[in-house]
């Protein structure tokens, strides 16, 4: 308010919210404690001082983490408050071709992972982000479900030091009595 009103005068209230808060309203009351009519955001000045109480509430922001269609977490954030990254790492199921990799949230939807929580100005949703990382091929099989010629020469050298091995201790207990 600025001085000089002068009783009977009507005074407007002109009031900056900071950021995080919206404003309830006001209260006036004269010197004697009197609370004065308040016609939305004026009020007829009285023959004393008035006093002018501004009413307000501290804004809470829903931020919601998201993995798909899936909420992943939510926390509610003050203005001017970080994000707690979660805890638990996002995971998302692969497919017969992809692996998928969590790389991180993206806080403002341009589908690049962000390394630092923006400040809250609001309720945002971050987005989980994952890399598709291409499944190795699994060995080829023949036609019929078969092995191929590599696996039987495996097995059949394989059998065949096994074999070896045998014949090796048996002539060596021979050997020796």
């Amino acid at each position: 308010l600025s001085p000089g009103y002068f009783e009977g005068e009507t005074v407007s209230i002109n009031c900056t919210i900071d950021p995080g808060y919206s404003l309830d309203g006001f209260i006036v009351r004269d010197e004697a404690g009197n609370q004065l009519a308040m016609h939305g955001e004026t009020f007829v000045m009285p023959k004393s001082d008035v006093t002018v109480i501004v009413s307000t509430t501290h804004l809470l922001y829903e931020i919601v983490f998201k993995n798909g269609d899936f909420t992943h977490e939510t926390q509610m954030l003050h203005y001017g408050e970080v994000a707690r990254i979660p805890v638990d790492t996002p995971t998302k199921e692969s497919t017969d071709e992809f692996d998928y990799i969590f790389i991180g949230w993206d806080t403002n939807v341009d589908g690049i992972p962000d390394t630092d929580m923006p400040q809250v100005t609001g309720s945002a949703t971050y987005t989980a982000l994952f890399e598709e990382v291409e499944r190795p091929a699994d060995p080829p099989m023949e036609p019929d479900g078969g092995l191929n010629i590599w696996q039987i020469l495996l097995i059949v050298f394989g059998s065949l030091l096994g074999v070896g091995a045998i014949v090796f201790v048996v002539i060596l207990i021979v050997k020796r009595r």
